[in-house]
């Protein structure tokens, strides 16, 4: 039967479409996400651990396909309707496929396996019976956002747990290959990339980037998205999540010296703006490039270092969706937010970053 939820939780159920979130100030709700080195998938593997935990918490967690509730969002086809159904997956306290806040089954769905900033959302019903959202393929991630599991919510001491290679076995397993009788949701995986030590402008001056995801800064400065090159205008922003690695490990780092004595220490895939306003992976930089300073100077490249970090590496990533306005300062240069890693990657190689250049030349 159609299940319903007092007021407060259906609230939330129209209104959230986010990661998971740790408890944060009451002025912000700043997410937190994880880098999984030791639970590392390619974007195949990751669709198919998503679409495992959404099958097994319904199966398990729920009393069946009608064992839903309606959000109060307006589907954009399909079948069901006037709203998008949803299910919740909270039968047992000490175990969760989905998280361990809001735990809705399709909501979370969505949010891993799609871009959440276009695209409408169609729902129709799975070969279970069950309600399942999806949306045009041209939204899909191109890394999606993946959950990582422990034996408990707590992730300085959860052991870490994983599926078994059997698609239909709901089970997670120890290194040992013991199954778990608890099992918690201890982020979601995805890119990160500065070490610890690293400095990014936030209202208040520049932080190290470990020191702001520690105290959950709610806020950070970003360009503006009208910014241009030569005119560098920057804006405060609402930061939408932190993202770190889950445990210490090896990282191959890309030290940048500049000839203003600049130095940036960034993980490979990390996107930084050139001269011209393009964006490159730290990994792909040269000798006599130049870097965007914070005051639009450019300083050139005197040196690119390949070494290596044991611990963890962080980043940020705004609440805007627009490209410039995710294009922030650290260590007093231009660079990208962990957007262009993810939903965004695409746009590496490209100018996003115009000046006095024809709008007919840059990429669209």
């Amino acid at each position: 039967m159609r299940r319903s939820l007092p007021p407060a939780c259906l609230s939330v159920a129209m209104t959230c479409g986010m990661l998971w979130a740790l408890p944060a100030p009451a002025s912000a709700q700043v997410e937190f996400l994880q880098r999984c080195s030791q639970d590392s998938l390619d974007a195949y593997q990751a669709e198919q651990r998503i679409n495992w935990a959404r099958r097994c918490a319904l199966n398990l967690h729920t009393s069946g396909p009608q064992d839903f509730f309606a959000t109060g969002e307006p589907y954009a086809g399909g079948s069901g309707g006037p709203t998008l159904f949803d299910y919740l997956d909270d039968r047992y306290a000490s175990r969760s496929y989905t998280g361990s806040y809001e735990r809705l089954i399709n909501t979370r769905y969505r949010y891993n396996l799609f871009l959440s900033s276009g695209g409408p959302t169609t729902q129709s019903r799975d070969p279970l019976n069950s309600w399942k959202w999806t949306k045009s393929l041209n939204y899909k991630r191109p890394r999606p956002m993946y959950p990582t599991f422990g034996s408990t919510n707590n992730i300085a001491t959860a052991v870490l747990l994983k599926p078994s290679t059997n698609p239909a076995d709901c089970n997670l397993y120890d290194a040992q290959g013991s199954a778990s009788d608890t099992f918690h949701v201890l982020g979601f995986c995805t890119a990160s990339c500065y070490t610890p030590e690293q400095k990014v402008l936030f209202p208040e001056g520049y932080q190290s980037i470990v020191e702001a995801a520690d105290a959950r800064r709610p806020t950070m400065m970003t360009l503006t998205p009208d910014a241009l090159l030569g005119d560098i205008q920057v804006m405060e922003n609402d930061v939408h999540s932190y993202i770190a690695e889950l445990r210490d490990g090896e990282h191959v780092i890309f030290e940048i010296r500049t000839a203003s004595g600049g130095l940036l220490r960034l993980t490979d895939e990390h996107p930084v703006v050139l001269g011209g306003g393009q964006l490159a992976q730290a990994r792909t930089l040269q000798v006599e490039q130049e870097l965007i300073r914070e005051d639009g100077s450019l300083d050139s490249i005197v040196s690119v270092d390949k070494t290596t970090h044991h611990g963890k590496v962080y980043n940020l990533q705004p609440q805007t969706t627009d490209r410039v306005s995710n294009l922030l300062i650290a260590q007093g240069y231009v660079v990208g937010s962990a957007r262009f890693q993810n939903d965004d990657i695409g746009y590496i190689n490209r100018i996003i970053l115009a000046g006095a250049i024809p709008d007919e030349v840059i990429p669209r």
